[in-house]
């Protein structure tokens, strides 16, 4: 699908309007979540057409408004998995992480309680104590 004649006719094709200027791009990669696999996209199609139309319009911004909030979601969770990595380095240095804690913390996304966690964790003279701070029963 190099060739942007070939592509600029599948594209007609499938989409059933006619396409004026189109830009072919080696492998774009777009990753939703970090446990997703990345989607290889192969032609990058612009056209002033689907803007102008409604229903693709609408379809073009819903599809930019799922990424947006996809890449979001992705850096939300980037970001709890390395607060719970440092909760667990800092229970790690005060005592032996039981299995059952260490899940239960990795598992925690929510990135508010998580910082909290994270707060608790470095003034807690203790892993019993932290456990209780955080209301941790197994």
């Amino acid at each position: 699908m190099l060739d942007e004649a070939n592509c600029r006719g599948l594209l007609e094709r499938v989409l059933e309007i006619p396409i004026g200027n189109i830009e072919v791009d080696k492998e774009k990669n777009i990753v939703y979540r970090p446990e997703f696999k990345g989607v290889r996209l192969d032609v990058y199609a612009k056209d002033d057409a689907i803007k102008r139309d409604r229903e693709m319009g609408k379809r073009y911004m819903l599809l930019e408004e799922f990424l947006m909030r996809e890449r979001q979601r992705s850096m939300e969770l980037g970001m709890a998995k390395g607060t719970a990595k440092s909760i667990l380095s800092i229970l790690a240095k005060k005592a032996p992480v039981l299995e059952e804690l260490s899940n239960h913390i990795m598992n925690e996304t929510n990135l508010q309680t998580l910082e909290q966690w994270l707060e608790i964790a470095v003034s807690a003279d203790s892993i019993e104590r932290f456990m209780e701070d955080i209301h941790f029963t197994f």
